[in-house]
């Protein structure tokens, strides 16, 4: 059984994900310029990120800030305003 959340095609050269949900982290990336998107251990650019999404072009999308630790829990969602926006 694969339990990996995204497989990569190398005719199309990209990473495409096996489902509707991606746990992933923000990372830093080494030249300090971009972050990197880390989903399975597995570090992807901007570039490959935004390929991947093309994968859902014409979809819309929710995004779920969470602590890197917190990945595999749905958080309680809350919509409200940022507090001290300053």
């Amino acid at each position: 059984m694969n339990s990996t959340q995204i497989e990569y095609h190398s005719r199309s050269n990209q990473w495409t994900p096996r489902g509707d949900v991606l746990r992933c982290a923000i990372n830093d990336a080494s030249d300090g310029m971009e972050p990197v998107i880390e989903i399975d251990d597995k570090e992807l650019s901007l570039q490959e990120f935004g390929r991947l999404l093309c994968t859902y072009a014409g979809w819309g999308m929710r995004i779920e800030f969470v602590p890197d630790d917190a990945t595999h829990r749905r958080p309680a969602l809350r919509v409200q305003e940022p507090d001290n926006l300053s």
